[in-house]
């Protein structure tokens, strides 16, 4: 794990056009030793800044985003210059700094400590999804169905003998479950897709880098699926997929897909 870690990070680091990179993932799991660990063995000198624990630095940056400012503010604070290609700047508790709105602080801080997973609105089925993304709209799903389960307080038997009343919220959980099998795959967007009229809804539109795949979910064996119809019929995906508990079948360019093979989908794909 430390190995593979390490190797991205020096891939980002001998990219010609990188940017920032953010480290996500739980509390307390050793990202802040990793990056510090990664300066030590990569860059001439690491400047660590914590914004919760650094007033000095939190005020720096509570006014404008001015780079020369904050440079110079910097290093006066660490009494050292900062050398492009030689410095490593690292940000620790970010979401602690100003000029955030509240939500959006909230939002960032559960994002960034890997205990949910921001999901987008797309308003478009076009090539790049980013181009379409609709920044004020996005759904949030945990990072994982235990999670969920454990914040509803859903008991074990329920789960596991069914329940009548237990119909309605199965298909969250359900979607729950997708959401955490796609957010696993490198390098695979994740959106979900409303027209500007709110009448069609795709659960997921996935970009694997090569294509464009809508993907509805659904809980049982019923494959009834009328968005995901009036999106194909607007924009004629090469690939469509439906997953749920049937079995596996692909025929012009719908794929019902197992839910425990979600995991997979850009190999049967």
């Amino acid at each position: 794990m430390y190995r593979m870690a390490m190797e991205k990070l020096y891939e980002w680091k001998d990219g010609k056009h990188r940017k920032p990179l953010i480290i996500e993932g739980a509390r307390q799991v050793g990202k802040t030793w990793l990056m510090e660990e990664f300066g030590r063995k990569a860059y001439v000198d690491t400047m660590y800044i914590n914004f919760d624990a650094n007033s000095r630095m939190a005020e720096l940056f509570d006014s404008d985003l001015n780079t020369d400012r904050l440079i110079m503010g910097m290093e006066l604070y660490a009494g050292r210059k900062i050398d492009p290609g030689k410095t490593l700047l690292i940000f620790d508790e970010v979401q602690e700094a100003p000029r955030a709105k509240e939500y959006e602080a909230a939002i960032m801080w559960l994002c960034d400590c890997g205990l949910v997973h921001k999901v987008s609105r797309v308003n478009a089925g076009e090539m790049p999804l980013k181009a379409y993304e609709d920044l004020k709209a996005f759904k949030l799903f945990m990072v994982d169905v235990g999670l969920l389960g454990c914040m509803t307080g859903l008991s074990q038997r329920i789960l596991l003998d069914g329940n009548d009343l237990f119909v309605e919220f199965k298909g969250a959980l359900t979607e729950q479950y997708v959401c955490q099998q796609l957010k696993s795959i490198e390098d695979m967007g994740v959106y979900y897709y409303t027209n500007d009229r709110g009448s069609c809804e795709v659960d997921f539109i996935v970009d694997t880098g090569e294509r464009i795949v809508p993907l509805e979910v659904k809980a049982e064996v019923n494959l009834k699926a009328k968005s995901l119809k009036t999106y194909r019929e607007k924009y004629s995906p090469e690939i469509s997929v439906r997953t749920s508990m049937a079995d596996y079948k692909r025929e012009d360019g719908l794929v019902n897909l197992p839910l425990y093979a979600v995991g997979e989908i850009c190999e049967l794909l």
